[in-house]
């Protein structure tokens, strides 16, 4: 078969030209501004922003007291990661006593039937 009857045979019919229509031009609404605020690093030099660091013993104390556990036992449940994070503020009394009332309940923190010493002061 030659290249005309091909072409002959699968020519599509003709496109007519289509004529563009334009839509009218609306006033663009103001675009919400997006304020930025720049990101200020903590350091001993500019110390805003800069959080109470706690004694972690303390603190501890303070919750084996309200939970009624040995000190000893919160202390093992944590790494040396969360110790230094209570120390720097990052984990609060609410977070820690959260934290180990769900250790209680899933049975990895037994209640201490030893009296415990009286509760700890916090540091001024």
């Amino acid at each position: 078969m030659s290249l005309a009857a091909l072409i002959a045979q699968y020519k599509h019919p003709p496109v007519t030209p289509v004529t563009l229509v334009t839509t009218p031009v609306l006033p663009l609404q103001a675009s919400p501004t997006l304020t930025v605020t720049p990101v200020t690093r903590v350091t001993p030099q500019n110390g805003e922003g800069q959080k109470q660091r706690q004694k972690p013993d303390a603190l501890l104390m303070d919750i084996a007291v309200m939970l009624q556990a040995n000190p000893g036992q919160l202390h093992a449940l944590l790494s040396t990661d969360d110790i230094q994070d209570i120390a720097d503020g990052a984990n609060n009394r609410a977070y820690m006593l959260d934290y180990f009332r769900l250790m209680r309940a899933d049975g990895k923190l037994p209640v201490c039937t030893t009296p415990l010493p009286a509760k700890a002061t916090e540091p001024t």
